[in-house]
């Protein structure tokens, strides 16, 4: 399996993406992300969406974690609202 490791403020793009820019994710798929919080504040999100080479969307589910808690999902096609 293969991963990247990204530390996430807001939004980010280009050389920001570390490791990530040009991960492979085959078929257009995330099939694992994993979110790790690290302090005594909490942290959450809406969504997280991943723009593809080919202009597709993947969206991932909404969450919240706090302390030393982390988070895992797989993220879906995105079609917009």
């Amino acid at each position: 399996m293969q991963f990247c490791t990204i530390f996430v403020c807001s939004s980010m793009q280009g050389t920001d993406l570390q490791a990530c820019l040009g991960f492979p994710a085959p078929g257009g798929a995330v099939p694992s992300f994993t979110v790790l919080h690290f302090g005594e504040d909490s942290w959450g999100a809406e969504w997280i969406r991943i723009l593809l080479d080919d202009s597709a969307w993947l969206e991932c589910p909404g969450f919240a974690i706090d302390n030393e808690d982390s988070f895992s999902s797989e993220c879906l096609p995105y079609k917009g609202p």
